[in-house]
C-alpha cells in the first residue's frame, strides 16, 4: 500500500512540475512569436531591396505568420510560418516552394 501512496505521490509531483514547464515554454514561445511579428516587415523590406538589386524589380516575398490551432507547440514554437512569392508584376503571391522557379530560388537564397 505505501508503495501505490508513494507512486500517487510522484505521479502528482510530476503532473505539477510538467505544468510548470508548459507554462514556462508557452511564455517563451509566445515571446518568439511577438519578435517574430515585428521582424517581418523588415525582413520582407529588406528582402524586396534585395531583390531589385537582383534584377528582379517586381518580385515580392511575403512572410506568412499563423498561430497554430489548440495553441500546440512545434519546433518553431506556437508559429506557422509560410513564404508566399510572386516573381512578376501583377501576379498573386503563391507558396514560394511552388512557383519559384530553380534561378529565382538561387536569387532568393
Amino acid at each position: 500500500m505505501a508503495d501505490i501512496n508513494s507512486l500517487e505521490s510522484e505521479i502528482g509531483k510530476l503532473k505539477k512540475e510538467l505544468a510548470l514547464l508548459e507554462a514556462a515554454l508557452r511564455q517563451q514561445a509566445t515571446e518568439l512569436s511577438k519578435k517574430r511579428e515585428s521582424a517581418i516587415p523588415k525582413i520582407e523590406k529588406e528582402i524586396k531591396k534585395m531583390l531589385t538589386e537582383l534584377g528582379m524589380p517586381n518580385a515580392e516575398l511575403k512572410i506568412g505568420q499563423t498561430s497554430i490551432v489548440n495553441n500546440e507547440f512545434n519546433a518553431y514554437g506556437i508559429d506557422k510560418i509560410n513564404y508566399l512569392f510572386s516573381a512578376n508584376k501583377g501576379s498573386s503571391l503563391k507558396e514560394l516552394h511552388k512557383v519559384a522557379s530553380g534561378g529565382e530560388l538561387s536569387r532568393l537564397m
